[in-house]
C-alpha cells in the first residue's frame, strides 16, 4: 500500500486519505494534482498511520527505525 505525503508546517503529512496499491498509481495521482504542481515537496511512499498526524523526517525510508511522531 502507498499513500501521497506532502511538507506542510515543516511536517510530512498525508495529501489525501487515498490509498494506492501501487507506488506508479500514487505518483500518477500526485502528478495529476493541480495543487502539486508547484514546487510542492511531496512525494509517494508506503503507507503508514504516523503521516496522518506528520512526521518530522523520513530518514525510516533509508533504513531507520520509526519515524518521529510530532
Amino acid at each position: 500500500m502507498w499513500c501521497v505525503i506532502w511538507k506542510q508546517d515543516n511536517l510530512y503529512k498525508m495529501f489525501t486519505n487515498l490509498i494506492f496499491e501501487s507506488e506508479k498509481k500514487a505518483i500518477e495521482f500526485k502528478n495529476q494534482q493541480k495543487s502539486m504542481r508547484k514546487a510542492h515537496d511531496c512525494r509517494a511512499v508506503p503507507y503508514m498511520y504516523n503521516y496522518f498526524n506528520g512526521v518530522s523526517n523520513l530518514d525510516h525510508l533509508n533504513g531507520s527505525e520509526k519515524p518521529q511522531d510530532s
